[in-house]
């Protein structure tokens, strides 16, 4: 199925689920149902069609891409906390999948998600290692850093002493 076409039939499973019109799910309103819409269509969009970026999510609903991502992160939270969100969010994205998508196209998207997770797993385990690596790291510049003091405070001492000896003759 076309990207546009997919684009088209999400906003109508959206505002059929949410009872909302298209008009309201692209509008200006802040109404806590239009951006509930606007929050479920921005991440459905995103996780059915992986490579589509912010940019081009905000253009089919009148925002610029770092609505977009605020949506996301307001997405995020209320989909962990918030029961009715998350189950208004499940519903769109079951009755989009059963309705319009076809057995390949959903084991495409799905093979697409764990290749997804699989890849975030990996950074973050590379990112795990690294700062596993900066700990150690910085652990033996404090153990050096301590061990140039040390030294250092014997040559003060050392100097001290050698300017008194001088200063007394």
């Amino acid at each position: 199925m076309a990207k546009g076409q997919i684009v088209k039939l999400l906003k109508e499973t959206v505002c059929k689920v949410l009872d909302i019109t298209p008009k309201q799910l692209v509008g200006e309103s802040r109404n806590q149902r239009f951006v509930e819409g606007r929050k479920m269509f921005s991440c459905l969009i995103r996780k059915i069609i992986p490579d589509i970026t912010y940019q081009q999510i905000g253009m089919h609903i009148n925002r610029n891409h770092a609505s977009i991502l605020n949506l996301k992160t307001k997405h995020e939270w209320d989909y962990e906390h918030i029961f009715e969100y998350a189950k208004l969010y499940d519903r769109v994205y079951s009755l989009f999948m059963d309705k319009y998508m076809k057995l390949d196209d959903k084991l495409d998207i799905e093979v697409r998600l764990r290749k997804y997770d699989i890849n975030q797993e990996k950074k973050m385990n590379e990112i795990l290692n690294r700062l596993e690596n900066l700990t150690i790291e910085n652990q033996v510049l404090q153990e050096e850093n301590t061990r140039l003091r040390k030294k250092f405070d014997k040559f003060k001492k050392f100097i001290n002493y050698e300017t008194d000896i001088l200063s007394t003759r």
